[in-house]
């Protein structure tokens, strides 16, 4: 991070290419700050002028994001106090090297490792040592294709299409991919050793599907030097290898109270033989005051080893002296001691598990248990992504699967898969989709007293409620009740349930509230959510108004009272804070509690249709018509609806508020104005909440820290939000990959302006994201220009 106007770009226009990392620069010591802040899962190597250095260091020098600093200057005098500051430089080229090598000791350093104790409950265990160990398991046994490594070059093509340098490494990728092995990629300096290892940190579930075919090829081709290595090994005779890095000064502490139990590494393990190479990269790490230099001495029995590893000196990019470790290898813990009498430099003795190692095979019995072991290959992946979180991830997955399916029994099992994600997202009419093509392959196939066939039905009733058709989720239900009178006995559980089956939310229409004094009676239910149900409705005086109800007494959809009764409190508060911005927000008119019926209402203005709805129709007056070009509506239309999106994202950015859930549903217009509704998980920018915990959103048109947790949510999640919906305006569909490129099948659009939003939006680092008066500011926003 360059924290200056050094003048990098004139006489040393190619230092980027030369440090081939991210990069961003500021002139501003507040900024500059606040994006520290900011930073999570990632580390900080700063440059700064000397005048700048004077003001800046003194409040950045412990904060944990930074690693280095360089100082640009001639000075050299007051850094000495500054124990991060690694050297003073006057000329960009040795400040680029210098930086080559503090990013080669930080990525060192963020290995990610976890410490376990066998006897600890499966939900108190770190979730990367499950998370990982159960991945490499599924990944091995996937039979992976060339579509596989095609897709990932595209998508890698995506990511770095901005980057002259890593495209052509993109070239030579694809190029001769077959013409070495997988050891000399994992070591090749370029981006693949770098985004792999920061996805099995981070464990960022999208880059790891995608790298799935390199881990099992890196693995297997790990294994093969093991076994040619090895094989013959004589037990007893024991390895000594070393490997040199920083720990925080917590997971140290963690280690010294937990001496005798499992270490684990998640991700690909690089060792030496020679101890003073590794010796001097715990001494660098030793002088960082946020870090505890260690030096692990590794011993190893190869002969009966849990993980493989192998010598790799003649077969990789560098020929270094270097033992390669697989994936999650485990060790015991052994003595810890100082280096020397320093109290920052410990040597720590570990002992690589064997197979016969009773802890550890119990320990991983019991997660396999808990993590579907009935299931294999891409199914258990895809159990396991929407166990964790990753609902989109899974929908490939499955999708992926209805192409390989031997039979209508394994399509079935597909459909109700797709429809269960569908209809966690809210995408009632695709997920009854889903559902209804399970029943009709039931319906086929089983006897009509099936269970199956009760499960299906079940299924379709629920999105039948969640719409509001109540007689057909009546419907449904009941033949689900016939169902289960026929195959289970007269006092089971389900039959009782099911002869209790209620109208949900249907008793509602035509019901009369009192809202703050003023009486309103409800109409029609025209929309539904997990937190609660939008209906039309008018008041004593005969204003047409819209009514959210917030029902406290229902648990639905995992979601309980008490998330429901914030969720109603985050509308109201939103609400007061939006009241000026008439034409930006829906307008509240009041609220009120119904105890009695433990109910929350919300009267607003009342819409006429959602921007879904008005696309749709533009969409259809659209179609033949090549007046405008081949895009999903005209791009008059197009940018008269950005100008007015633009305009929102400006709105919630000016009352310090992250909406989060900005889709075209939540979009709706008030006669020509285009006005942002629901606000029921939104966050005060500046209020403390803690966005790693109050996660969600609908993917994708919520940006991807929204749901990750892994760095705070800023306004720049709305950046990315108007792009996903942008994007949708121009190709008629949902950005399923999460990047600009169109869906195969769909021409890309010809806009030169719409293009270079998109890419600009569509940057999982949130700070790499444009900020909002870019995009006010933008051709496509202020000029006459329509492409």
């Amino acid at each position: 991070m360059f924290s200056d106007m050094i003048p990098f770009d004139n006489e040393h226009g190619n230092w980027k290419k030369q440090t081939q990392y991210i990069v961003n620069t500021f002139s501003d010591d507040g900024e500059c700050i606040e994006f520290i802040q900011t930073i999570n899962n990632n580390k900080v190597c700063m440059i700064v002028s000397e005048s700048l250095g004077y003001r800046v260091v003194p409040h950045v020098h412990d904060m944990s994001q930074v690693d280095t600093i360089f100082i640009f200057c001639n000075n050299q005098e007051w850094v000495k106090e500054w124990p991060k500051i690694k050297g003073v430089f006057t000329d960009i080229t040795s400040i680029c090297e210098a930086l080559k090598q503090a990013a080669h000791q930080c990525e060192q350093n963020a290995i990610s490792i976890s410490i376990v104790a066998p006897n600890k409950k499966l939900d108190q265990l770190d979730p990367s040592f499950m998370y990982t160990q159960i991945l490499n398991e599924i990944l091995l046994t996937i039979s992976f294709e060339d579509k596989h490594f095609q897709e990932f070059i595209t998508y890698c093509r995506g990511v770095y299409e901005d980057d002259e340098h890593e495209l052509k490494n993109i070239n030579q990728l694809q190029a001769t991919y077959k013409n070495n092995i997988p050891i000399w990629w994992y070591t090749w300096d370029a981006f693949l050793y770098r985004m792999l290892n920061q996805a099995l940190r981070t464990t960022d579930v999208d880059i790891i599907v995608r790298m799935g075919f390199f881990i099992k090829d890196l693995h297997c081709d790990i294994q093969r030097l093991h076994s040619e290595q090895f094989d013959g090994h004589q037990s007893g005779e024991t390895l000594i290898l070393y490997r040199g890095q920083g720990l925080s000064k917590e997971d140290f502490t963690e280690m010294t109270n937990t001496k005798g139990e499992l270490l684990s590494f998640n991700s690909f393990l690089a060792t030496s033989k020679n101890r003073n190479i590794s010796l001097n990269f715990a001494q660098q790490a030793a002088t960082n005051p946020d870090l505890v230099g260690i030096l692990f001495v590794i011993s190893i029995n190869p002969s009966g080893s849990t993980t493989p590893f192998a010598s790799v000196s003649d077969v990789s990019y560098f020929h270094t002296e270097e033992v390669l470790f697989s994936m999650h290898t485990i060790f015991r813990i052994g003595d810890i001691k100082p280096i020397d009498g320093n109290s920052d430099l410990y040597e720590a003795n570990l002992i690589l598990t064997s197979d016969n190692d009773q802890d550890l095979r119990t320990l991983n019995d019991q997660i396999r248990q808990e993590t579907f072991p009935d299931e294999e290959g891409w199914y258990r992946l895809g159990e396991l992504l929407i166990k964790t979180g990753q609902s989109n991830k899974a929908q490939e997955v499955y999708e992926v699967l209805l192409h390989q399916k031997t039979d209508e029994s394994d399509e079935a099992c597909i459909y109700t898969q797709l429809g269960s994600i569908k209809y966690n997202q809210e995408e009632y009419p695709e997920a009854l989709t889903y559902f209804e093509k399970t029943l009709a392959i039931n319906q086929k196939t089983l006897p009509s007293n099936h269970p199956h066939l009760g499960a299906s039905y079940n299924n379709i009733g629920n999105v039948y409620d969640s719409m509001g058709d109540y007689p057909k989720a009546l419907s449904s239900h009941e033949k689900v009740l016939a169902i289960r009178q026929q195959s289970l006995p007269s006092n089971h559980a389900d039959l009782a349930r099911l002869n209790r089956i209620p109208s949900d939310e249907g008793w509602l229409q035509n019901q009369t509230f009192h809202v703050k004094g003023q009486s309103v009676t409800l109409y029609d239910r025209i929309g539904n959510g997990k937190f609660g149900s939008v209906w039309s409705g008018g008041t004593r005086d005969g204003q047409q108004v819209a009514v959210k109800i917030y029902d406290f007494g229902r648990s639905k959809d995992h979601i309980n009272s008490t998330q429901r009764l914030d969720s109603f409190k985050t509308e109201i508060r939103m609400g007061y804070k939006m009241r000026h911005e008439v034409n930006n927000a829906v307008t509240v008119f009041g609220f009120d509690l119904d105890r009695q019926r433990h109910l929350g209402l919300l009267v607003m203005e009342l819409g006429e249709e959602s921007l879904t709805e008005r696309v749709k129709n533009l969409h259809t007056m659209h179609s033949g018509s090549e007046a405008e070009g081949y895009d999903y509506i005209t791009a008059t239309a197009r940018k008269n609806i950005w100008i007015q999106l633009v305009n929102i994202a400006v709105a919630l950015k000016r009352n310090n508020i992250v909406h989060r859930d900005m889709k075209p549903a939540n979009l709706v217009y008030f006669g020509s104005t285009l006005k942002i509704v629901d606000f029921g998980i939104a966050l005060d920018e500046y209020s403390g909440q803690d966005g790693h915990r109050r996660l969600g959103g609908t993917h994708p048109f919520t940006a991807p820290e929204c749901f990750s947790g892994a760095v705070p949510v800023t306004p720049r999640a709305e950046v990315w939000s108007v792009g996903a919906i942008l994007y949708y305006l121009t190709y008629g569909q949902a950005p399923i990959y999460e990047t600009a490129q169109p869906i195969p099948g769909t021409t890309k659009t010809r806009s030169s302006l719409v293009k270079d939003i998109l890419h600009n939006c569509f940057q999982r680092n949130p700070w790499r994201r444009p900020d909002h008066y870019w995009l006010l500011n933008h051709p496509l926003t202020k000029s006459t220009a329509l492409i």
